[in-house]
């Protein structure tokens, strides 16, 4: 994960009206989930039917966030549609917010998947350079990201494209082909690298603009 600036979003308004807090608005969630640290919460997990099972066994149920049923959940079913599988931590959940013994904070407030167009300034993390999240979670990207490297120390300022983070300074190049419209692309001695290896290079394609990414001014 990369944490932009949690107290943005986890508020003290937000600490004190709720009782469990989730950077997702439909599961609990094991990248970043908040309990209150009280006796009933200490022991919600004892609430579900598994819990012994899942303590005990050597097997992964994803226990804490909705036991594996991500996409269903994400396409809108809710987890009182699978009564038969293991009780997870958002039926629990659930369960006490619907018998009035708990008020949640569920709301989607980061960045999942390989998306790109993320800018991460100065303890900031923001998604196509205008909408504030509380941190990306790395979950795809770690996989195909291919230039990984350490920097240290941490810039101001620094980038992330579907597949790499780039720290030093980046263009946006606009690329604008006659009759199918523009194109967006990061990196513009990239970009120019390639394109000089296209044949009728003038007639076809010319760039259109660029900006620098400190400026704001994407899309």
């Amino acid at each position: 994960m990369v944490y932009g600036n949690i107290r943005d979003f986890v508020t003290e308004e937000v600490l004190n009206n709720h009782d469990v807090i989730s950077n997702r608005h439909d599961y609990n969630t094991g990248t970043f989930c908040l309990f209150r640290n009280n006796k009933l919460l200490s022991g919600l997990f004892m609430e579900s039917k598994d819990y012994k099972q899942v303590c005990s066994s050597a097997e992964h149920f994803c226990f804490d966030e909705c036991n594996l049923f991500f996409k269903e959940l994400q396409n809108g079913a809710s987890i009182y549609n699978y009564p038969d599988n293991i009780q997870s931590m958002t039926y629990v959940v659930k369960n006490a917010v619907n018998q009035g013994r708990l008020k949640t904070f569920f709301d989607f407030i980061i960045i999942e998947g390989a998306t790109g167009n993320i800018e991460w300034e100065k303890g900031k993390i923001y998604y196509k350079y205008m909408h504030e999240a509380m941190f990306y979670y790395l979950i795809r990207f770690k996989t195909l990201c291919k230039r990984r490297k350490i920097l240290n120390p941490i810039p101001n300022t620094f980038y992330f494209t579907p597949r790499k983070i780039f720290f030093d300074r980046i263009f946006l190049s606009y690329i604008f082909t006659p009759g199918v419209g523009a194109a967006t692309c990061l990196n513009f001695s990239l970009v120019a690298r390639e394109f000089l290896k296209l044949p009728g290079l003038e007639n076809k394609y010319f760039l259109f603009r660029f900006k620098e990414i400190s400026q704001k001014k994407l899309m």
